[in-house]
């Protein structure tokens, strides 16, 4: 009986599964695909969002996407959501 070994079963896949690639980074983010090209072509964000290339492939690791994610997280206080 042989048995079928999928990509994401292996330690390579395990690997894979960490980095995002440009389309799965602008639908974790609600953005356009373009968006994130643009960032990299612009400096956006450059220090807070850094990317991997491998060859022509672009790739975010997953924990620089979530770092990236909490950084913006905005906390509603009294004050800040008061008007006089």
């Amino acid at each position: 009986m042989t048995t079928k070994t999928t990509l994401s079963a292996t330690p390579l896949g395990n690997l894979l599964h960490e980095f995002l690639d440009d389309r799965a980074l602008a639908e974790l983010l609600n953005i356009s695909e373009k968006t994130p090209a643009q960032w990299r072509f612009t400096g956006k964000f450059s220090d807070e969002l850094p990317f991997y290339k491998f060859g022509r492939c672009v790739r975010y690791h997953r924990e620089d996407v979530e770092a990236f994610i909490e950084k913006r997280r905005v906390a509603i206080t009294a004050t800040t959501g008061a008007e006089d």
